[in-house]
């Protein structure tokens, strides 16, 4: 499960990731043409909080994504 705040955003966001404990994964955020702007592999052991900055971002819709081999949840991001 993935989460993200502040929801919108004009900047910085706090995405936490509530994975399987010991699970290799990936968040990233891509535009509306599915175009991945921002990627990191992380490792989740239960809850784990990421940061990233919007703030060069244009104003508009975005999505997060977590994948692992066990999940894949993708949520709408809105860029102030």
């Amino acid at each position: 499960m993935i989460a993200a705040y502040p929801n919108p955003t004009t900047g910085e966001i706090t995405t936490e990731v509530n994975g399987v404990n010991g699970r290799n994964g990936i968040i990233s955020i891509s535009d509306m043409n599915g175009l991945v702007i921002e990627q990191i592999a992380v490792y989740t052991t239960g809850i784990k909080k990421h940061e990233f900055d919007l703030s060069n971002f244009e104003p508009g819709m975005y999505f997060l994504r977590y994948q692992d081999d066990k999940s894949d949840q993708t949520i709408k991001l809105i860029k102030q």
